[in-house]
């Protein structure tokens, strides 16, 4: 048990490790459920320097988080869609600051909850 315990605990710290380097990062990719939101993580540009979560909720709004200036993940902007009426909010841009920065902490949950998830499939997989 304290394998199993160590080796996850290896493969966490690594994980966030890598996740902070600012590096494309493949250990965050992630296509899923997390509760009983549909998840998607995934990377753009052309050394993966730019991060995206896709949050489709149950009432079918889409919330997408967007880091697309350097891969630190720090939100820059946020795009909502409801009923096919899309609004985005940009920081540095009027009440934008606000919005993306309440934004900011669910990017956060979601990424850590990401990095649960994947850990407990990479411990389901040592049995």
């Amino acid at each position: 048990m304290n394998l199993k315990r160590n080796l996850g605990q290896i493969l966490l710290a690594s994980t966030i490790g890598f996740g902070l380097v600012g590096c494309s990062n493949p250990d965050y990719h992630f296509y899923g459920k997390i509760a009983d939101d549909k998840v998607r993580f995934y990377q753009s540009g052309t050394f993966g320097e730019e991060n995206y979560i896709e949050v489709t909720k149950p009432n079918e709004i889409i919330v997408t988080y967007m880091d697309i200036s350097g891969s630190d993940f720090k939100l820059d902007a946020v795009k909502i869609t409801t009923n096919n009426e899309t609004k985005m909010y940009w920081r540095g841009v009027e009440d934008g600051d606000k919005i993306v920065k309440k934004f900011q902490k669910q990017f956060d949950d979601y990424l850590k909850k990401i990095l649960e998830v994947k850990k407990q499939e990479g411990l389901k997989n040592l049995r």
